[in-house]
């Protein structure tokens, strides 16, 4: 997934309403960037570190920039969680995700069961619907991606979504998108939501695929690369 136009280069200031960033331009102008990741972005929530923002097309838009990238303990991050749909689509295309060859359609954001929906829903004519859930990560622990880094309800009730859909007999995957190519593996916090884990575990024993991918990540683009291991 390449950036439409050249990234602007700046230093954060400051982040606050989790959605608003302060930036610092290389000009020394200092605009307001939208910052589309709900949660604590702790590894990457410093002021002074390097960010890279992408322009705003839409003169209706009020904050005229959005966070997509940040420099971080020498890897360049993605952090706008908006972009793992499209990730994952763009890598189902072209054969990236070797687990998810062969179907031949896609759809996105799909109704489900309960009061909420899955990211995709894969079709072939010769075999069951596949849905599939997806969680962005971007934070490090050591040498491994981090998730979850804060309690979120919806991440839980992806999970009984895709066991629902699993019971039903379609097939049921949990994809994990890691937006930088330097973890080892996905490590589950438990510590931080408990019963993320307990769900996670049981959903996994009834029949529940769960994959990890990384991405290569620059100021062009961001694409998926390599499997990486879960660590539960």
């Amino acid at each position: 997934m390449r950036f439409e136009s050249s990234l602007i280069h700046g230093r954060l200031v400051y982040r606050y309403k989790r959605v608003i960033a302060d930036v610092e331009l290389d000009s020394g102008k200092v605009v307001s960037a939208y910052c589309p990741n709900a949660t604590d972005m702790k590894e990457t929530n410093k002021s002074g570190i390097e960010i890279w923002l992408s322009r705003v097309i839409n003169k209706n838009r009020k904050l005229r920039y959005i966070w997509e990238l940040a420099f971080v303990n020498g890897a360049v991050v993605g952090v706008n969680a908006g972009k793992a749909v499209g990730l994952a689509m763009e890598a189902i295309d072209n054969n990236v995700i070797k687990e998810l060859i062969g179907y031949k359609r896609v759809l996105s954001s799909v109704s489900c069961n309960i009061s909420t929906y899955l990211d995709l829903l894969l079709q072939a004519d010769d075999s069951p619907p596949c849905y599939v859930g997806i969680h962005h990560l971007h934070e490090k622990q050591k040498e491994n991606a981090v998730f979850p880094t804060s309690v979120i309800i919806g991440n839980r009730k992806k999970l009984d979504e895709l066991q629902s859909v699993a019971k039903e007999g379609n097939r049921a995957v949990l994809l994990y998108i890691i937006q930088r190519s330097d973890c080892m593996g996905v490590k589950i916090a438990g510590d931080t939501d408990p019963l993320y884990l307990l769900k996670l575990k049981e959903i996994m024993s009834n029949g529940v695929e769960v994959l990890c991918y990384g991405c290569n990540a620059d100021t062009k683009g961001i694409s998926l690369n390599e499997p990486l291991k879960l660590i539960v």
